[in-house]
C-alpha cells in the first residue's frame, strides 16, 4: 500500500501537482479588530534582530518580564510569506494572540518548471533601484531592470510555485527572487500556468484547479473554468460535481456579501441588479430569505417614492388654512426633486406615523419636512417651527453663496424663532452642499481648480463613488501622486476604471488627487507652501461635496508619501489616518514626529527602499498606532498587493477629536497653528531666532473639569503672541461656567451662550459637518 502511495505521489509531482499541504499560521488580532496572519515573533528593534517567537500567553504590556527574566520587547513581526508586518505590542488586543499549533487549512499547490541559465549575483552594495518591470507572459515569465552602479541589469524572472495566497518568483538568470500575492497575477496568466502544471484531462487535476481558484477567492474564475470543461466534455461533469456545488455556494455567498456592502454604501441600484441575477440553485434558505426581503424592501421604497408627492399634497389639502400654501408648495417641490433611495431614510419617522389617526395633517407634514432637514430621528411635529427651519435653510444657502461673510444674513437667521444652536447645528450637519449649476453624479471625474494662498492656480481631480448622493456623507482619500508620474494612471491605480471598478469606487470613497507641487516635475521637498495647498484642497472638497470629515485619509506614493506623512504631522486633527507608500519623514522630523502620534499610520515599503529606522524605532517604542508593511527583496514599487488591505484598515479608522490634552511642536516656517480647540499665532519671529540645536517650539494645552462645576481650558506652554480658544458642545457643557487661562493668567470666567455668528462663520470657513464650534475667544 505504501509503495502504491509513493508511486501515486511521484506521478502527481511529475506533473508539478502537489498534494494538499498542511499550513500553520499565527493570528494576531489588533485592538481595532484588524486581523494579521502569519508566522509571528518578537523583535528587539526594527532592524529585525529577533528575540524569540511570539507565544500565546505573552503579556501584552511593555517591559513586563516573563518567567525567564527576559524583558518583553515592544515590536511584533508577522510574516505572511508575501510581506512582513511590524506593529507595536500595544496595538495587540488583550486576548489577540492566537498561536496556531494545529492544522489551519489544506491547499492545492502547484510547481511550475522554469528553465534557468547560469545564475549570476547582484551585489547589494551596487543596487540603486528597480526600473521597468514587464507583465508576466503565459509562461509566467517577466523582465525587470535593476539599476546598479555599473549600469542596468536585465533580470528574467519566472513563477515557480503557485499557492492560493502567494506565488514564488525566481530569477532565471540572476539571483533575484520575490514572493507576490496570487491576486496580483492576471487571470489569463494564472489559468495558463495552472493548465500547464498537470494533465488537464485528469479529473483529479481538474478538481484541484477548481479548488485552487476557490481557495484563492477567485470564485468567478472557478465558475468559468468548470463551465469551459462542461463545454469540452459534457459527459465528464459528474467527475467534479461536488466541486461545482462548492463553487455555486461560494459564488452565492460572494454575491450576497456584495449586495450587503452595496446597500451599506448606498449603492442601491447595483445591489438590486446583483440580487436580480443571483443564482438560486444550491443556495442556503437563509440567504434566499435575506435576498427576497431586500427585493421586497426595494419595491416598497420605490412605491413610497412614487406616491410621496401626492401623499404630501393630500395632507396639505386637509389643513384648516391656506395661508401657508405657497411655502408648503415650494417645500414639496424641493423634497420631490431631491427624493432618492439615498435620502428616503430621512422620512422614516413620517412613514412610521403616517397612518396614526391621533396626529393632525399639519403634524404629519411637519414630521416629513423637518425630518428632511434634521434627519428622521430629530423630526418634530410642529409645522411652524418646521417652516422656520426651511427659512433657515434658504438663508444659509444665501449666506454660503455670498462672496464674503454677510452679517445681515446672520442676523436674519438668528432672528428666526425656535432655531437655537442645537437645531442650527443639526441642520448644518445634514445640509447637502450648496447646489451647483449641474448635479454631481456618481463614478464621475471632476477636474477642478483653486487659487492658493500665494495667488497661484492649482489643479485637482475628484472622482465620486458609485451612486454618489449629496444626502450621504462619504469618506475621503486624498491621494498625493509622485513627481513625474501620470496623474490619470495614479488616479486609476486607486479607483480602477469603467471596465474594472477599483477600491475607491466600490468602497464608496471620494478620491481626491491634488497637483500640489509648486513646480511641475520638481520633487516635493517638505515645503510648507505645498502642504498648505493640500490643506486648501481638502477645504474646497468639503465645500463642494458631501464629506464625512471624521473619515478623511491622506495617502501618497514615493515623494507623495513624504507629503502625506508631513500632512499628518502638520494637521493631526484633520485626518483619520495616514498612508505612506515608500514615503519618508522629513530629515528634522525626529524633533516633531510626535505631533502625529495620535493618528493611525500605515506605512508600506520594500526591503531596499531606504526606510528611516530611527524614526520608525521611536514610533514603535512610543507605542504609536503604526502598521509597517515591508516587502522582502523588493524596491521602487507601488505594492499593489497592499491595496485591498489598506482599505480594510481604513474601514476601521475614525478621526479622534476627543483630545483633552494638546501637545504640539511648531516648526519653521510656521507662523500660526490650530490644533483641535486651540490656535496659536505669532510664531514665525520666535522660530527664526532658534539655534541650530532647537528646531521647534512647544504648544501645550489641556482641559480640566473641576467637580463638574466648570470647564477649564488652559494653555500651559506657548511662545505665541496670541491665542484663540474654539468651544464646541462636545468640549464644554454650556450650562456650566467656562474658565480660559493662558500660562496661568485667567482670561475669562463666565457662563457663555452659543453664538450663531460663530457657528455660521466656522461652518463657512471649514465645512466640517462633524465638528461645529459654538463660540470662540481671542486673547
Amino acid at each position: 500500500m505504501k509503495q502504491i502511495l509513493r508511486q501515486f505521489t511521484a506521478y502527481l509531482l511529475s506533473f508539478g501537482f502537489l498534494l494538499p499541504t498542511l499550513v500553520l499560521a499565527d493570528e494576531i488580532r489588533l485592538e481595532n479588530g484588524m486581523l494579521l496572519r502569519g508566522e509571528s515573533k518578537l523583535l528587539r528593534g526594527i532592524d529585525n534582530q529577533a528575540a524569540r517567537p511570539l507565544q500565546a500567553d505573552d503579556p501584552v504590556d511593555l517591559n513586563q518580564n516573563d518567567a525567564g527574566g527576559w524583558s518583553y520587547n515592544p515590536i511584533v513581526e508577522i510574516n505572511d510569506d508575501i510581506r512582513k508586518y511590524f506593529i507595536s505590542d500595544d496595538m495587540v488586543a488583550a486576548d489577540g494572540i492566537k498561536v496556531q499549533k494545529e492544522l489551519l487549512s489544506a491547499y492545492d499547490i502547484f510547481k511550475i518548471p522554469q528553465p534557468k541559465s547560469a545564475i549570476k549575483s547582484i551585489r547589494l552594495s551596487s543596487f540603486r533601484g528597480v526600473g521597468k518591470v514587464t507583465g508576466f507572459d503565459e509562461r509566467g515569465q517577466r523582465e525587470m531592470i535593476i539599476h546598479t552602479t555599473q549600469g542596468e541589469v536585465p533580470v528574467i524572472q519566472g513563477i515557480t510555485f503557485l499557492h492560493p495566497r502567494y506565488v514564488k518568483v525566481e530569477g532565471l538568470n540572476y539571483d533575484w527572487n520575490v514572493t507576490l500575492s496570487t491576486k496580483s497575477i492576471p487571470p489569463d496568466v494564472l489559468k495558463a500556468l495552472l493548465i500547464s502544471a498537470g494533465d488537464i484531462k485528469d479529473p483529479k487535476v481538474q478538481r484541484s484547479i477548481a479548488r485552487f481558484y476557490l481557495d484563492a477567492d477567485r470564485v468567478y474564475e472557478a465558475y468559468a473554468f468548470l463551465d469551459e470543461l462542461d463545454q469540452q466534455n459534457p459527459a465528464g461533469a459528474k467527475e467534479y460535481e461536488e466541486v461545482r456545488k462548492s463553487v455555486r455556494e461560494q459564488l452565492a455567498q460572494k454575491i450576497f456579501k456584495e449586495i450587503q456592502n452595496r446597500r451599506r454604501l448606498g449603492q442601491f441600484e447595483l445591489a438590486y441588479q446583483a440580487a436580480q441575477v443571483m443564482p438560486r440553485e444550491d443556495i442556503p434558505a437563509e440567504l434566499l430569505f435575506e435576498i427576497d426581503q431586500f427585493l421586497k424592501q426595494y419595491a416598497t421604497d420605490h412605491e413610497r417614492m412614487d406616491s410621496l408627492p401626492l401623499t404630501l399634497a393630500d395632507l396639505q389639502s386637509k389643513l384648516s388654512t391656506r395661508e401657508q400654501d405657497a411655502a408648503l408648495n415650494l417645500i414639496r417641490r424641493i423634497v420631490s426633486e431631491e427624493l432618492s433611495l439615498a435620502s428616503l431614510a430621512r422620512l422614516n419617522s413620517f412613514f412610521e406615523l403616517q397612518a396614526d389617526a391621533s396626529l393632525l395633517p399639519e403634524q404629519k407634514l411637519a414630521l416629513a419636512y423637518s425630518g428632511w432637514l434634521l434627519g428622521s430621528d430629530a423630526a418634530i411635529d410642529d409645522l411652524q417651527v418646521t417652516l422656520n427651519l426651511w427659512e433657515a435653510r434658504y438663508l444659509i444657502y444665501d449666506y454660503l453663496r455670498a462672496p464674503e461673510h454677510d452679517t445681515e444674513l446672520v442676523r436674519q437667521i438668528d432672528a428666526l424663532e425656535s432655531i437655537d444652536a442645537p437645531r442650527l447645528t443639526r441642520l448644518l450637519e445634514n445640509l447637502p452642499p450648496v447646489p451647483g449649476s449641474s448635479a454631481i453624479t456618481g463614478a464621475t471625474q471632476y477636474d477642478l481648480r483653486l487659487i492658493d494662498a500665494q495667488g497661484q492656480a492649482m489643479s485637482y481631480s475628484v472622482l465620486t463613488p458609485l451612486e454618489y448622493s449629496p444626502f450621504r456623507k462619504y469618506p475621503v482619500l486624498i491621494a498625493l501622486p509622485p513627481t513625474g508620474g501620470d496623474p490619470q494612471l495614479f488616479l486609476e491605480w486607486w479607483s480602477g476604471n469603467q471596465q474594472n471598478a477599483g477600491e475607491t469606487l466600490r468602497r464608496g470613497y471620494l478620491l481626491v488627487v491634488p497637483q500640489y507641487h509648486l513646480t511641475q516635475g520638481l520633487a516635493y521637498n517638505h515645503n510648507l507652501i505645498e502642504l498648505n495647498r493640500i490643506h486648501d484642497t481638502l477645504m474646497e472638497v468639503r465645500r463642494q461635496f458631501s464629506v464625512d470629515s471624521d473619515r478623511v485619509f491622506v495617502a501618497g506614493i514615493a515623494d507623495g508619501g513624504d507629503a502625506a506623512i508631513d500632512s499628518g504631522i502638520l494637521h493631526p486633527d484633520l485626518y483619520a489616518g495616514v498612508i505612506g507608500i515608500r514615503g519618508k519623514h522629513a530629515p528634522d522630523a525626529i524633533h516633531y514626529w510626535q505631533n502625529g502620534k495620535r493618528l493611525p499610520w500605515y506605512l508600506v515599503g520594500g526591503e531596499y527602499d531606504g526606510r528611516q529606522p530611527a524614526i520608525l524605532q521611536k514610533m514603535f517604542l512610543g507605542n504609536s498606532n503604526l502598521i509597517y508593511a515591508q516587502y522582502p527583496n523588493r524596491a521602487s514599487e507601488w505594492y499593489r498587493e497592499e491595496l485591498e488591505q489598506l482599505f480594510d484598515w481604513m474601514e476601521l479608522q475614525k478621526r479622534n477629536l476627543d483630545q483633552l490634552e494638546v501637545s504640539y511642536e511648531a516648526f519653521a516656517p510656521q507662523d500660526e497653528i490650530k490644533v483641535d480647540w486651540i490656535e496659536c499665532r505669532g510664531l514665525e519671529a520666535r522660530l527664526t531666532k532658534l539655534s541650530s540645536r532647537l528646531r521647534t517650539i512647544p504648544l501645550e494645552a489641556k482641559l480640566t473639569s473641576l467637580k463638574g462645576d466648570n470647564t477649564t481650558l488652559q494653555v500651559t506652554k506657548s511662545l505665541g503672541t496670541g491665542h484663540t480658544f474654539y468651544i464646541s458642545p462636545r468640549l464644554h457643557d454650556f450650562d456650566q461656567e467656562l474658565v480660559l487661562k493662558v500660562k496661568g493668567s485667567t482670561k475669562l470666567r463666565e457662563f457663555i451662550k452659543p453664538d450663531v455668528e460663530v457657528i455660521l462663520h466656522d461652518y463657512r470657513t471649514r465645512y466640517d459637518r462633524e465638528q461645529i464650534y459654538w463660540a470662540k475667544f481671542e486673547f
